[in-house]
């Protein structure tokens, strides 16, 4: 076996150009932005329906609303859908979901702000230094595992709305890049 002449033991990086490495800075950072949009829109409308079901299950089971005399002849019905929502609640399993795209939020908006303060030093110093350049790779690792929980069929509508909330916030022809 022949030995390596290397005498660093991590191998080494191919070199990229100050412009390529910004474009691909931008790019996470905007992609991670609309992914923590996204998630938090699916988090915000997830919570509602849940509120909406649990007053639903409150209200068709409570003893009050069917001691109504308007309710009274309606009582058979207000006993089927809530039952049926009684019995939808576990099944459908919205606090699991809700837990899922509360972590999924929290994580892109860490990695967002994390990429924020890459992007911000960009900007101000009008380069892009090595250290720079690690913490983006050490972002980059973390989107990469975080995007394994993400949806497996995202809805596309939903995606393309919040790109379009993304290039109204931050521009990409506003963003700073190296000659």
């Amino acid at each position: 076996m022949v030995e390596s002449v290397a005498t660093s033991k991590e191998p080494r990086k191919p070199a990229i150009e100050p412009r390529e490495l910004a474009c691909q800075i931008y790019d996470l950072y905007r992609t991670i932005r609309m992914n923590a949009l996204y998630y938090g829109a699916k988090l915000r409308n997830l919570q509602r329906w849940s509120l909406i079901l649990e007053i639903s299950v409150a209200l068709a089971t409570s003893a009050t609303i069917g001691s109504l005399a308007v309710v009274k002849p309606a009582l058979p019905y207000v006993a089927v859908v809530a039952a049926i929502l009684g019995v939808l609640k576990p099944i459908l399993n919205i606090s699991k979901r809700i837990e899922r795209l509360s972590k999924l939020w929290l994580d892109y908006t860490n990695l967002y702000r994390e990429a924020n303060a890459i992007v911000s030093d960009m900007q101000m110093y009008h380069a892009v230094t090595p250290e720079m350049a690690e913490r983006y790779l050490g972002i980059r690792e973390r989107s990469g595992e975080i995007c394994l929980r993400d949806d497996p069929c995202p809805d596309q509508k939903s995606l393309l709305k919040h790109q379009a909330a993304v290039n109204k916030e931050i521009p990409p022809d506003s963003l700073w890049c190296p000659a």
